[in-house]
């Protein structure tokens, strides 16, 4: 009974020391038509705020800026009578492609595992060398100790081997709904429509970043362009 006791407290222990599996948790774009500055160009306006490391774990849950990007997010109001087209390539500074963004922040699926992996074999073997040795000191007694033995070895393979396995998978989960969230916080193209505002976000290099640049939209129904100059606001 005693020895029973021991291997759960062991084990509840034990499982608590395996690394955390990867998750994603993000939050909705936030309206920053406060940003705003008297830079209407005939109904159009537009404003922009650079993300800080505090606004990266915010609303992407991951730290771009330590990946070499700057998220800039895009507020624009059409207050005219036509629809227009927004897209992150008609900017006058350079843009990378969000799902590249994305892949360069994943959660390394092998790194997850080998940590979990790594964390359950020391823990392992610590504890099943620990009762290995009484065992075999039992055993000169008699032959149970050999059938424990490698029934304990083959608890703990268990207990141990899962959560690398679950770590993998964790990783995999959160890197997909990552890839999501990018895509859909920063489209390639978006109809502002008449009377109607959006919020959006693109990606830049960050020795390609500047505090001041253009954004032109097209008209959807003329493909004539408009172009606005926007300054960061932080």
């Amino acid at each position: 009974m005693v020895f029973k006791r021991i291997i759960g407290l062991l084990t509840i222990v034990s499982i608590a020391l395996l690394p955390g599996c990867a998750s994603y948790q993000s939050r909705s774009l936030e309206d920053i038509s406060y940003c705003l500055s008297d830079n209407s160009s005939h109904g159009i306006s537009v404003a922009s705020k650079a993300f800080d490391e505090v606004d990266c774990k915010t609303y992407l849950d991951r730290d771009v800026l330590a990946a070499g990007f700057q998220p800039v997010q895009l507020y624009i109001r059409n207050d005219s009578n036509r629809n227009y087209v927004f897209s992150y390539n008609r900017l006058s500074i350079p843009t990378a492609n969000p799902l590249e963004v994305a892949e360069k922040v994943h959660t390394s699926t092998k790194g997850q595992a080998m940590a979990a992996g790594g964390t359950s074999l020391a823990v392992g073997t610590v504890l099943t060398g620990w009762q290995t040795g009484c065992l075999m000191g039992f055993s000169v007694l008699g032959g149970i100790g050999f059938i424990v033995i490698p029934a304990v070895s083959l608890f703990y393979a268990g207990v141990f081997g899962v959560p690398a396995v679950i770590a993998g998978s964790k990783s995999n989960k959160a890197n997909a709904k990552l890839d999501q969230d990018f895509a859909d916080k920063a489209p390639n193209s978006v109809v502002i429509e008449s009377h109607s505002d959006i919020n959006t976000l693109f990606f830049v290099p960050q020795e390609d970043f500047k505090e001041q640049f253009d954004v032109t939209l097209i008209d959807e129904a003329t493909n004539a362009p408009k172009t606005v100059t926007v300054n960061v606001c932080r």
